[in-house]
């Protein structure tokens, strides 16, 4: 039989390491994930870890976490649209990374417009793309940006920020979001 001590050490362990793995939202996140009818899913790695919400004069997010492993920070924003649906999703995405890229004459903002397959099956969403761009550095300090934006009628318009120093940082990384069924 194993003595007390041992197995309150192994008790321990098992809880610290198991509350380490999750990522906390914020109560505004939470309540703008209701609204909107959105579905956040908490990644089940241990290397990603919550980060605070730090004011942004460029553009605001609702929650943001990091991978030291991956070195990648990701921000998300979610607004819901609470009776005023958007008209021109693709217009206020292209609008967004056009003010959070920079102005350096050498850079190129790639938009990929997201399949409508790729829409239904992950996302749940009528409308989506991805867009690559350098930010401006009062927007993140890391070298590049792949903004995922996605927007469902009646409930929200969501975007997530994926901020690394290496392309080999965000081969697969998920969403971890989606708009509820």
């Amino acid at each position: 039989m194993l003595p007390l001590r041992v197995f309150l050490l192994i008790l321990f362990f098992a809880v610290t390491s198991t509350s380490s793995a999750q990522v906390q939202l914020p109560p505004a996140f939470t309540q703008a994930l209701q609204q909107g009818q959105v579905e956040f899913f908490s990644p089940v790695e241990k290397n990603f870890k919550s980060l605070r919400v730090r004011p942004n004069s460029l553009w605001p997010y609702d929650m943001a976490m990091r991978s030291r492993k991956h070195k990648l920070e990701m921000r998300y924003r979610v607004i819901p649209n609470l009776g005023l649906p958007s008209k021109v999703p693709h217009v206020n995405c292209l609008s967004m990374a056009s003010s959070l890229a920079t102005n350096d004459q050498d850079q190129q903002i790639a938009v990929h417009k997201i399949t409508p397959q790729q829409l239904s099956e992950e996302y749940n969403a009528e409308w989506g793309a991805t867009v690559f761009f350098c930010p401006k550095k009062t927007f993140s300090k890391r070298r590049y940006c792949k903004m995922l934006a996605l927007y469902a009628t009646n409930k929200a318009t969501i975007y997530v920020f994926y901020l690394f120093d290496n392309p080999d940082a965000i081969v697969e990384q998920p969403a971890l979001i989606r708009f509820e069924s």
